[in-house]
């Protein structure tokens, strides 16, 4: 057996500097880089690639900074990897400064590593995560050799990342009350118009899910408990749909009840994955009593549930990419090879227009 010296002799020590903001934190080396990398391309996805870290943890990092100290660190510009669709903001580089200055004065300046960015993906494809949406894209790269880049950073960032020209495709669920129904008028809404059109997808039954030890016998009784703190939920990150749903159904049911509704007194309304079948995986293992998923997974991991909506999930395409090739060849398997991808899943509806332009 090796002595306890002979394996310290081994160790490689690392000294880090961390920023904090109230005991949150904020930044480290990592984040640092992928800063810096955003302001060099001038986009979030050719930052994540430089610097090896997927699209989905990169925007999180940055969405993590923003909501902790309430300021925006970067901001989007329509243009993406063509004219550069992201950069830092004052305050974003002036905290990147301020990072750096401690840095060279604790530890020394550090070597600025970055991976070269040799080709991007074959497809990119962001916004909601969805189940069906997995098989299509896992489908598309077994068939074609295709090297695909998803992100689940919610439909409201899948919007985003149309507008900054950073994804061909983004799944969206987005309810308008203007319109009273979903993803209706998201085009004009967020100035797309030339840039993107929407297509028809699917429909797909969400569900509330929770732990078979509660019994409950109507919806509006588990979100009453939910409410009032009796029960302990997973949330969704912010900007998906099923979040923005899940709200909704939180301040309907509270204004009915008459009560006040205070999140701080939600337990878990803090606690947020990207997936469904992390919301799914949460109240199995016990972490959580419920959430928002899809029926799909909530019969699969024996749970018991509550439908909540019949929702349409659709794409919105941007007609600027310069991979249009596999963008019509996702469009085409939407169309004529749906219904052998859905082979077994439960709670997914296809519409006769799937796949078509739709807005």
């Amino acid at each position: 057996m090796r002595d306890i010296e002979s394996i310290i002799s081994e160790i490689t020590k690392r000294v880090e500097v961390l920023l904090e903001y109230r005991g949150i934190k904020i930044m480290d080396s990592q984040t640092a880089i992928l800063l810096k990398l955003v302001d060099k391309h001038g986009s979030i996805l050719k930052a994540s690639i430089s610097a090896g870290i997927p699209y989905s943890k990169a925007w999180e990092m940055i969405t993590r900074i923003e909501n902790t100290l309430g300021i925006k660190i970067v901001e989007k510009k329509r243009g993406g990897m063509k004219r550069g669709g992201t950069r830092l903001t004052d305050a974003g580089r002036r905290l990147l400064e301020y990072y750096e200055e401690l840095q060279r004065e604790n530890i020394g300046a550090t070597p600025f590593i970055e991976r070269n960015i040799d080709s991007l993906p074959d497809l990119i494809v962001m916004g909601s995560h969805d189940l069906l949406l997995e098989r299509i894209l896992y489908y598309i790269s077994s068939k074609y050799q295709a090297k695909i880049q998803k992100a689940w950073i919610g439909s409201c960032g899948g919007v985003l990342a149309i507008i900054t020209n950073e994804a061909d495709i983004a799944g969206i669920h987005l309810f308008n009350q203007e319109t009273m129904a979903y993803n209706k008028g998201i085009i004009e809404k967020y100035g797309l118009k030339g840039s993107a059109i929407l297509i028809r997808g699917y429909d797909r039954e969400l569900v509330l899910a929770y732990n078979p030890y509660y019994s409950y016998n109507k919806l509006k009784d588990i979100v009453t408990d939910i409410i009032d703190g009796k029960i302990k939920i997973v949330n969704r990150n912010k900007g998906s749909g099923t979040r923005i749903l899940f709200d909704r159904i939180l301040k309907e049911t509270a204004e009915r009840k008459g009560k006040l509704l205070l999140y701080d007194k939600i337990r878990g309304y803090s606690i947020e994955v990207s997936t469904h079948q992390d919301v799914a995986e949460y109240i199995a293992s016990g972490k959580a009593d419920a959430g928002i998923t899809i029926k799909h997974l909530a019969k699969i991991y024996g749970l018991k549930f509550m439908d909540i909506a019949r929702e349409h999930y659709d794409f919105i395409i941007n007609t600027n990419t310069t991979r249009k090739l596999m963008v019509n060849t996702f469009i085409t398997t939407l169309k004529n090879e749906i219904r052998k991808i859905m082979a077994g899943l439960e709670g997914y509806y296809i519409p006769s227009n799937i796949g078509e332009k739709i807005d």
